[in-house]
Parts: C-alpha cells; structure tokens; sequence
C-alpha cells in the first residue's frame, strides 16, 4: 500500500496515496497530526461501470465533465477530446474519492482533484474559482474573472508590467476563503493553467473585476443582483447538489458583504489597466 502524502491548499489539508508532481511539492505538508478534509486515491487503470443516473454535463472545449450516481456514491467522468479519461468516485460527503485514470494522467489528475477540492470544501466558506490573480506589494489580491479568451492573463500581465510592485499570484484556479470575522483571503494553487504559477502564498482579497473586450475602455461597479451573478458563473463546483450549492451561495454572500464587484471593458493596452485599477483600488479604500 503506498503511503499517504498530504497537501495544504487556504488552510484545507487533504491527503493522496501517492506523491504528485512538482505543481503540488510547494503546497506539501507533513501530515502525522493533520487531519483530511477529504482523502484522494488514484488507480491508474480502467474503471468498468458507467453513470447509473445522470445528472449534469459541463464543456469548455476539449474538456468535459460528466457527473451523475453510481451504486449510491456520486460519480464524475472526465472526458479530453471526446474520450474518457478518468472517472472519480466518491461518497455524498466528498470525505474519500477514488480516481481511476485511464489517459492523460496530469489532465485526470489535476481535473479529479479541482474537483473533489471544489466539492469538499464548499460547505466550509471556500471557493475554487476560475480566475488570474495578481497581488500588489505584498498587500492585497485583485482577481480578474471573464469567459475563456476575454483576456484575464493579458490583463494579469499588463499589471504586472505597468504597476510596480505587482506579481502573478494564480492564472487560473485560485482559492478564495471567507472568515466569520468578515475577512477574505485569496490563495494560489497547484491549478493554474497553461501558465506554470504554483505559488503557495496569500493576501487579502483588494477587489474583484469581471473583464470584457471593448474598444472604449470603460468600468462599472455591478448591482447586487449582477454581482452574484458575476462571481457565481466563475466557481467551480457542480451545483445539484444542495449543500454544495448552499455553501457556495453563503460565501458569494459573505464576499459582497464587504467587497463591490467591477465590470470593466478592456483593451489590452495600459490605459485599461489604470483604469481598471484606480476604480477597484478606490472602492476598497472607501470600504476601510
């Protein structure tokens, strides 16, 4: 039997049968006195059975996600370029799952546990989201959330270029933790896309923009209702499911509390950049 390794992602420890690749060592911890939130298993081979009921179907271009049940337990398959390639299974708590993966290992692997992360951890004020994220002196996190190809890494990296003290923080899947005392941080992550960004850092969260293309440059603050919205379409999660859902919704809630939610319609030039920045920099100084 392989020795469990455990991996710490905003404070959640969840411990794997085996060691991961060099995206997860910053994020390792020695686990002796840790307890799981969830424990992931992976089997590199075939699983026979299929969805028994089927419940939702997500895809973003070559990648797809089926879920539905299988013998009681909650099922996922992860599909690449219209083939399987992985199915997780796991209990209606998300507490253990078990990844059979039957191609492309690091997209089965990576995929399985977003997922099982997203799942397990969305009852405890936490949310995985599809997002790149820059810190500023060392201080604050702003997250920049849009549709695929709207631009959030080029903005991420006009930031980066145009305002000192700025860094790279995640390009794709960051955490975002609310604490009952009202404060939200932002955490990087071992998911990051096609950029290799796997820092294990934090900082509270300074402001959130919702990007767009546009040739007028222009930001917005969203309503409530819109900002709900906003942040809803943009985390990860498979919301049949109530507590998984309700979870969700509570920490959206928790985020608008204290944070407004920017639109802003962008060039991928350096006056957007200011733009984007003097508004959701000014709204969290008034908030203080």
């Amino acid at each position: 039997m392989n020795k469990k390794t455990y991996y710490c992602i905003a404070g959640h420890v969840f411990s794997v049968n085996m060691v991961l690749d060099s995206a997860y060592e910053p994020f390792k911890v020695t686990g002796e006195n840790a307890t799981a939130v969830f424990e992931f298993n992976i089997k590199m081979e075939s699983f026979k059975g299929s969805i028994c009921h089927p419940i939702t179907q997500q895809k973003d271009g070559e990648t797809e996600i089926s879920a539905g049940t299988y013998k009681e337990k909650i099922y996922f398959e992860f599909g690449l370029s219209g083939k399987r390639s992985a199915v997780l299974i796991t209990d209606s708590c998300y507490r253990e799952g078990t990844l059979f993966v039957q191609e492309h290992p690091k997209y089965s692997i990576d995929s399985g546990l977003m997922v099982m992360y997203a799942m397990a951890t969305a009852t405890r004020s936490t949310l995985l989201f599809h997002s790149s994220v820059v810190m500023k002196d060392e201080e604050y996190a702003y997250m920049f959330l849009g549709k695929s190809g709207t631009g959030k890494s080029t903005h991420s990296r006009l930031w980066i270029d145009t305002i000192k003290g700025v860094k790279l923080l995640n390009d794709d899947n960051p955490v975002v933790r609310a604490f009952q005392d009202g404060r939200v941080f932002v955490y990087g992550s071992p998911w990051s896309g096609k950029t290799p960004c796997y820092r294990n850092d934090y900082a509270p969260l300074g402001g959130i923009a919702m990007l767009y293309q546009d040739e007028v440059i222009s930001v917005r603050e969203l309503v409530k209702d819109e900002a709900f919205k906003c942040i809803l379409i943009s985390v990860s999660g498979i919301r049949w499911d109530d507590q998984v859902r309700v979870g969700q919704q509570n920490t959206i809630g928790d985020i608008l509390k204290s944070y407004s939610i920017y639109e802003a319609g962008c060039r991928p030039d350096s006056d957007s950049v200011k733009l984007c920045h003097d508004a959701i920099c000014f709204s969290r100084q008034a908030s203080k």
